[in-house]
This record gives C-alpha cells, structure tokens and sequence, in this order.
C-alpha cells in the first residue's frame, strides 16, 4: 500500500493532469470494466480508447466515449425498473409505484431465485423473471407502452449461430463501436476490430461450454447516425 502522502501526491498529480469532466468521463467508461478505483494509467487506457475509436481525443470524442459505455448501464437500470414493474403487478398489487425500497425488494427476490436457479443476474434475466408471473396478452401490452433503447438482432443464440448476422453489423461504416458483455456484466471487449472482437467472444467458450448470448445494437445519437452493437452472455449451455 502507497504511504499516506504518495497516495496524495499521486491523486494531486492524476487531478492536475487530467480534467474533471476527463476523470468523470473515465470513471464511466470504466464501470463495465469492472473497476473500482480510478488511477493514473486506467485514465490513460481510457483515452488511448477514445483514440481508437475516434481517431483522435478531444472533449467532444471523450464524452461520447463515456456516454457509450454509460449507455449499457443505464439501460440495464431501466430495464430493471421495469422488470420491477410488471413483478409488482402479480406480486405486489398494492404498490402504485416504483421507489428504492420496492425496486430492492424485487431484486432480492430475483437475485434470489437467480441463485436458486443458476440464472446469470442481468437485466434481462429479471424481465424474463418478471414476465413469468404475467399472461401472454399481458406481457404484450407491457411491451407495447416500453420504451426499448435496444433493437434486438438475435435472442438466445447458442454458441457461434447467427454469427454471420452480427458480422454484417460489424462491416457497417455506421457502426461506432462493439462491445462484449461477459454473463457478470463486465465489459470483455470494446472497439471496432472485427478480428479481436470474434477472438474476444471465442474466449468466452469454457472447455465444453459454451455461451448463450443476445445481440442488440442501440443508437448512440437522436439522429441515429451512428450505433453501438452488443453481446451480452445470458447463459451456457454444454
């Protein structure tokens, strides 16, 4: 551990160097990846990104970087939002809306059943858990009044299939970026190298398991001129 005044300097050095709105916009980017702490040479890994995916780093490119990788997440929480809604629905008739209190109690019960069921906990999962409790007529309407950021190109694709789909993806001269997500939530790839990108996902096979993934792309501006495409592991199967 850094003495008490290293750790110090190193923090006036890492703010001195870099901009708040930099460091804010790394500490985004940085929450698929799983980190924790923000340091010196994660903020330059973020802008070496920004580079690679834009070709050059201002503000206006790190914040775009940022509100990318922010996208995932946040479209994770509103889909939790309404995964808690359509639970209450059979579950808790009562509750007229959505606060903190009631969006803990239906994630601990979904984490819950995750467990008991060894379903990956991600958002999708807990609509798919939501949705159990509801009629078909039912879920249709749901999904008819939600919003969906996401336009999805495969559902519970098993292993490698459909990969010839998502290749046509990666070959558009809109695409912005492509991102991996792991069946933790964690941030496995991101750019827009189609090799490194299927290298990363064939990374993803453990031994005779293999991933069950969905693939989604989402615009990342109002005038939809540029996208963003994902896989995100749901499960494995093998």
């Amino acid at each position: 551990m850094l003495p008490y005044l290293c750790r110090v300097a190193f923090f006036y050095m890492a703010k001195k160097k870099y901009s708040k709105k930099t460091l804010n916009a790394a500490r985004d980017y940085g929450k698929l990846l799983g980190w924790k702490r923000l340091s010196s040479k994660r903020v330059k890994n973020f802008l070496e990104t920004v580079k690679e995916l834009t070709g050059y780093v201002n503000i206006q490119n790190i914040v775009k970087v940022s509100k990318s990788s922010k996208k995932y997440t946040d479209s994770e929480n509103v889909r939790y939002l309404e995964a808690a809604k359509r639970w209450a629905q059979f579950n808790r008739p009562t509750w007229n809306r959505i606060e903190k209190e009631e969006l803990k109690e239906f994630m601990d019960n979904f984490i819950q059943y995750a467990k008991n069921n060894n379903v990956f906990i991600n958002a999708e999962n807990a609509l798919d858990y939501a949705n159990s409790f509801l009629i078909e007529p039912e879920i249709d309407l749901y999904d008819l009044d939600f919003e969906d950021d996401r336009v999805y190109i495969v559902r519970n694709m098993a292993g490698f299939s459909d990969s010839d789909v998502i290749d046509s993806f990666l070959k558009m001269p809109t695409l912005f970026n492509a991102k991996i997500i792991d069946e933790t939530g964690v941030l496995k790839y991101t750019g827009v190298n189609r090799k490194e990108f299927w290298d990363s996902f064939r990374d993803l096979t453990m031994g005779n398991r293999f991933p069950i993934y969905n693939a989604f792309y989402q615009y990342i501006d109002s005038n939809k001129n540029e996208f963003e495409l994902t896989i995100e592991v749901t499960s494995y199967y093998g």
